[in-house]
């Protein structure tokens, strides 16, 4: 059990060899919190010094990876010797008191349950000290306000975990600032990961401040909100289980990250009903994955002068036991938004190693190039050179009969990182193209940073009014043509119509696809039409890596 003395600056005056033998690299004079906790302030819960009734606090030291019980001894002597003992134990939790209702708890509970990194509450102390505040007024002038981060486990892939950890201290500490200047109508806690939850009077104007102000943390890190902070509120109304006022605030703040801008949400009661359907989906979607009912369909790329076929674009469809096909919106978003993606892309990548590999058995085919998808979770998931790598030795694919699609957005996220997994892609033979050019605001200044072998355009660029045709016209020529002289090729998608087509030829833009040719399709009826000679054009689509005879298609 170790114990150790800190004077009124918290410094180290004595530890017990217990103490040494936990923490090796303790020395005298260090700032307990510091080596003990890895905080750099004094620990919230912290009895030393206060003199109150409440001696000891529950917290998960990082250190030692447990839960400790911390007891707090003041020493006799002179008042500016002050020295207070401290002694922590390792807690083992009783089960019956784990479940105990936190209704249940009496006003003077002598144990407060802290998190170190954020200096915030855990869920029974946070429990009892807002059931106390909220006695003290009706119930409809208070609200319970969920707060998660969107992508937090790629934040911590992007920016490292010490980043991520160093996000919530800061929350925390801001979060605890709140509660103090609202001096005593607030209350804060942390469950873990990046799940926050506060007790606060019903003001909307106070909930945008809180969101304004987590914002303004993440943006030292990211300035592109791509992490923004989604809230869920709950306007107490009725009387009901704490942990049930915390379900519905959690519920809110899951269907704000479904939102593309305002991110704060108010529960509704039909959201209960939405989180039973999206716990049903998550079922389907990982015994879909296991049972191999994803399938590949292909979407051919076209030449815009011949019609002919250069390439394809595997997409996912989710073909169920009954036969039903379900549309990729319909799993996509949740898969997104739970990492399962990458477990879908990994998925398809092998598909459709598999259907080339069967198109390469069978003599009377011909071998055309297949692009695939890699979300943001794959680059920071896992080292996609290497699984694709992998997946083309171990079915004997040719590299270059496999392409890579990367969304604009991804590149802007995080360029170096991106950049080195383009160039290994490349080196490796494997065609890498930028997807939904245009759709960003940086893809311009972002071509002269990364080497990719094939832009395609968003289709946006070609959904153009009486008002905006002159001006989307004049901004489409220019990609293309700066695209050209960079020999990057260029392929349209969305093409729908002949006067869209003939539109893009005038600018010099040889490849398109879309419905105007061809819908996706599943592999058997693709096979059916690549297996006629005159719909095919082996040549494919010249890029970087193979740019002679650069405009031969014009």
């Amino acid at each position: 059990m170790p114990s150790y003395i800190i004077d009124r600056d918290y410094r180290l005056l004595y530890f017990d060899p217990v103490t040494k033998l936990r923490f090796p690299k303790v020395t005298a004079g260090e700032v307990c919190y510091r080596v003990f906790n890895k905080t750099e302030n004094p620990c919230r819960g912290c009895r030393c010094f206060q003199y109150d009734s409440e001696k000891k606090t529950r917290y998960y030291n990082r250190n030692v990876e447990r839960e400790v019980l911390t007891s707090f001894t003041p020493l006799s002597g002179a008042k500016e010797n002050e020295a207070w003992l401290v002694t922590l134990e390792e807690y083992v939790p009783d089960t019956d008191m784990e479940d105990e209702n936190p209704e249940a708890f009496s006003d003077s509970e002598s144990v407060d349950e802290v998190d170190l990194l954020t200096g915030l509450y855990r869920y029974r102390t946070f429990a009892r000290r807002a059931i106390s505040m909220l006695r003290k007024n009706p119930l409809d002038q208070w609200a319970m306000m969920a707060v998660d981060i969107r992508h937090f486990k790629l934040f911590n892939l992007q920016f490292g975990d010490d980043a991520g950890d160093q996000i919530l201290s800061q929350i925390g500490t801001y979060l605890n600032s709140i509660q103090q200047q609202k001096n005593g109508n607030c209350e804060v806690g942390y469950w873990g990961e990046d799940d926050f939850y506060l007790v606060l009077p019903d003001d909307d104007g106070l909930i945008r401040q809180i969101e304004t102000g987590i914002i303004r943390l993440i943006e030292k890190y990211d300035r592109q909100n791509s992490f923004p902070p989604c809230i869920g509120v709950y306007h107490l109304t009725e009387h009901a289980s704490f942990r049930s006022l915390c379900d519905r605030a959690q519920l809110a703040a899951s269907a704000a990250k479904q939102r593309v801008r305002d991110r704060i949400v108010y529960f509704e009661e039909s959201m209960i009903k939405d989180l039973e359907h999206r716990h049903e989906l998550g079922n389907a979607i990982r015994k879909g994955l296991k049972n191999r009912e994803f399938v590949v369909f292909m979407q051919p790329k076209c030449n815009l002068n011949t019609g002919k076929i250069v390439g394809m674009e595997a997409l996912a469809r989710w073909k169920k036991v009954d036969g039903a096909i379900v549309p990729p919106g319909d799993f996509i978003p949740y898969m997104e938004e739970t990492g399962l993606i990458t477990d879908l892309d990994v998925y398809m990548w092998e598909e459709v190693c598999r259907e080339l590999r069967s198109v390469m058995d069978d003599e009377k085919e011909m071998l055309l190039p297949v692009s695939v998808n890699v979300s943001i979770a794959d680059v920071y998931a896992l080292d996609v050179p290497e699984v694709f790598r992998t997946l083309a030795e171990r079915y004997g694919v040719p590299p270059k009969y496999l392409e890579v699609e990367i969304t604009e957005s991804i590149y802007a996220r995080d360029t170096e990182r991106i950049n080195d997994m383009v160039h290994q892609l490349r080196k490796d033979g494997v065609t890498v193209l930028m997807d939904d050019f245009g759709s960003g605001y940086s893809s311009l200044n972002m071509l002269k940073d990364i080497s990719v072998d094939i832009l395609k355009i968003d289709m946006n660029f070609l959904a153009m009014n009486g008002e905006n045709e002159h001006r989307g016209i004049d901004i489409l020529r220019s990609v293309i043509q700066l695209a050209d002289k960079m020999q990057i090729a260029v392929i349209a998608e969305g093409v729908e119509t002949r006067e869209q087509i003939e539109l893009l030829r005038k600018m010099g833009c040889v490849y398109g696809q879309g419905y105007y040719y061809y819908r996706p399709m599943p592999m058997r009826e693709l096979r059916k039409l690549i297996a006629q000679k005159e719909n095919i054009d082996i040549c494919g689509i010249p890029n970087r890596k193979n740019h002679i005879g650069w405009r031969e298609g014009i």
